[in-house]
């Protein structure tokens, strides 16, 4: 894992960092932002895009903690910086940090001495190479990761940091655990290929050490650091470097170049043979260390800042301690090595599926907006091919999708809306509103909608606290029960009405019920009838069998001989 990587609880797919990667170290998986430390240069640029402070920084924190409970022996190397990060109080530094339990606090500019003189001996070649300093180590992984061919062009020699570490480990012993203190993000990586340093803490994690043992800045003692250096100490500001070189030693002319966007535009000028015969002092950060992205947050302009350095810069100041005895004990070359990992290339049939893929069927399709991160559409269906992008993050694309979608809805839908504004004026209607209200959307637009129906209802939300309100209404002009429903649209001066109409509803109850009375009084007729029915039929049978009996019994007196009446 890099010393950078994102919060996966707080990434909300802005690709803001993206954007602001001009090296396209940040993948996108499941819309969820991811450092490829393949490609990162640690620049910290995305750091300060990040919109959510969704940020995660690889801490030595914990382990100088556990230098200090276990009694180490800790020497701090001090950018120079620092008296632009802590300003009024920065005389404080080195009483506060020995208060905790550093045992030396040294200027990293004594390594810069050193660092200066291999310089020297390069600004004073009389080739054609065009040289490069290669004391940011953004920069150098910037090159080293992305353009290789150039590696050539940097001065082969340590940093300061590393200078300065390998010099008080000569000083204070082998043992001595380093700490380089400074606002740089990308240290953390160059301190984990240089044994010198121990440990790597930026300004704004000594304030949360600071905060953790209670240390009161204000209130330490002003105690002198142990050893200082003070001409290299403009080393953070533009030109601070070259500035700070022997003039009389440099024979060829000088250029200052700082930001990613001036350094790359040098870089490819150099590929293309646009510059010869140059030292060029670079710089990632914009105006060189003073703004690093581990700075604290300041109300200071630049031009302050750059005043503070020059100021602390000129102090007629001795050198505390004198490190010539180990100068020669320390190797300052270093060997850059290439870490290229080119991304794969697509072919053109590939490259336009996967244009096609979001709705770019032509170049007059590909907008090359850049809301994706990406400077063309094409790069972003490199990205895409690679796995380093989605097709989703292309915002024009997801909003033509998410259009369609919404205007099939309201097109399609039985249901009647409408919207209007804070004056009731019509804004937008849907054919379903126009079959109901019998008028054309161009000529309902603009009107106020107190012209088509009773607008009682909305009144009273507007009056009220509510954001929404339903009732059962009837609508005289469209004789019309319905469910009307007004919506107040969240951040917005507008209100959405939406209307069922169940009026044919009724209307077929109505019916049903009709049908239904109609049922029961033909069942009863049929009841009655039929009770009158068999009410005669018995009346009938009653007469018959009372004749039956008379007769019969008379016929029975005949046989047995009696008279009969």
């Amino acid at each position: 894992m890099g010393v950078i990587n994102f919060s996966k609880t707080n990434c909300k797919h802005c690709y803001s960092c993206v954007r602001a990667c001009k090296v396209k170290a940040v993948k996108v998986k499941n819309d969820q932002a991811e450092i490829l430390e393949e490609r990162c240069i640690a620049c910290g640029k995305c750091i300060k895009a990040c919109p959510k402070n969704a940020k995660e920084i690889e801490s030595d924190v914990y382990v100088i903690k556990k230098f200090l409970e276990d009694g180490e022996t800790i020497a701090v190397s001090l950018a120079p910086s620092f008296v632009v990060a802590f300003e009024t109080l920065s005389d404080k530094i080195c009483g506060a940090l020995k208060s905790i339990g550093f045992n030396y606090v040294e200027e990293t500019a004594i390594g810069a001495r050193l660092v200066n003189k291999v310089y020297e001996e390069y600004a004073s070649r009389l080739d054609e190479t065009c040289y490069i300093t290669s004391c940011c180590p953004s920069l150098n992984e910037l090159i080293q990761k992305h353009h290789s061919e150039l590696i050539p062009n940097l001065v082969p020699v340590i940093s300061p940091m590393a200078c300065h570490g390998r010099l008080m480990k000569e000083k204070y012993g082998q043992d001595t655990k380093v700490v380089f203190i400074g606002p740089c993000i990308a240290k953390k990586n160059e301190a984990k290929e240089e044994d010198s340093i121990d440990a790597v803490m930026t300004f704004e994690e000594l304030i949360s050490l600071f905060q953790c043992k209670n240390i009161d800045l204000g209130k330490c003692e002003k105690i002198p650091l142990d050893a200082i250096a003070t001409k290299e100490r403009i080393y953070p500001i533009l030109g601070g470097i070259t500035d700070s070189m022997d003039k009389n030693k440099i024979k060829r002319e000088l250029l200052h170049v700082h930001g990613m966007e001036q350094c790359l535009t040098v870089l490819k000028k150099i590929k293309n043979g646009r510059f010869k015969d140059r030292f060029i002092e670079m710089s990632l950060c914009d105006y060189g260390c003073i703004n690093g992205p581990a700075m604290p947050e300041s109300e200071l302009i630049i031009q302050e800042k750059q005043q503070l350095i020059r100021k602390y810069a000129n102090k007629d100041e001795k050198y505390a301690d004198s490190l010539e005895e180990f100068c020669n004990k320390i190797s300052m070359g270093k060997t850059f090595d290439a870490k290229l990992k080119p991304l794969k290339e697509p072919s053109e049939k590939e490259i336009r599926e996967i244009l096609e893929n979001i709705g770019k069927y032509s170049s007059r399709d590909e907008l090359n907006c850049g809301t994706c991160g990406y400077d063309t559409c094409r790069d972003k269906a490199v990205a895409v091919y690679n796995g380093m992008a989605e097709l989703t993050m292309c915002l024009p694309y997801m909003k033509q999708k998410a259009e369609n979608l919404s205007n099939v809805i309201f097109d399609i839908t039985p249901t009647i809306v409408v919207v209007i504004n804070k004056k009731n004026d019509i804004v937008d209607l849907n054919p379903a509103a126009e079959t109901f209200f019998k008028i054309k959307k161009k000529w309902a637009i603009g009107i106020n909608l107190s012209a088509l129906m009773e607008v009682d209802m909305i009144n009273e939300l507007t009056q009220s606290n509510e954001n929404s309100i339903s009732k059962k209404a009837y609508l005289k002009e469209q004789n019309a029960t319905v469910l009307e429903s007004i919506i107040k649209i969240k951040d917005s001066d507008s209100m959405l009405i939406v209307i069922n109409d169940f009026t044919e509803t009724l209307n077929q109850e109505e019916k049903y019920q009709q049908m239904k009375i109609n049922a029961v009084e033909v069942a009863q007729y049929v009841i009655d009838k039929q009770m009158r029915v068999a009410q005669e039929i018995a009346s009938l049978l009653g007469e018959t069998t009372a004749e039956t009996k008379v007769s019969l019994t008379k016929l029975k007196r005949l046989v047995q001989g009696e008279e009969v009446d």
